[in-house]
């Protein structure tokens, strides 16, 4: 069991939870712009699961969903916008 005191915070936690899944999915760290965005998703999927169950389970469904029709790319190319 971890010690209480020594607890990460959210922001912590994603961060080192970016670079395990980073390292997992693609097999090398992660550049600079892929952590920030997967950062910025697990951050928005924290906050999802924050609202509420239900909320969380509509928005991996519509995930789900969109991922049958469209790539990855064309799935956030509406939803993240770059400056």
């Amino acid at each position: 069991m971890s010690d209480p005191g020594n607890a990460l915070s959210l922001d912590e936690e994603i961060a080192a939870v970016t670079q395990r899944l980073g390292q997992a999915a693609v097999g090398r760290p992660l550049t600079a712009d892929e952590a920030g965005s997967l950062s910025a998703i697990l951050r928005a999927a924290a906050e999802a699961l924050r609202q509420g169950h239900a909320f969380i389970n509509r928005l991996a469904e519509h995930v789900a969903e969109e991922r049958k029709t469209e790539n990855v790319e064309e799935f956030f190319e509406d939803v993240i916008k770059t400056d």
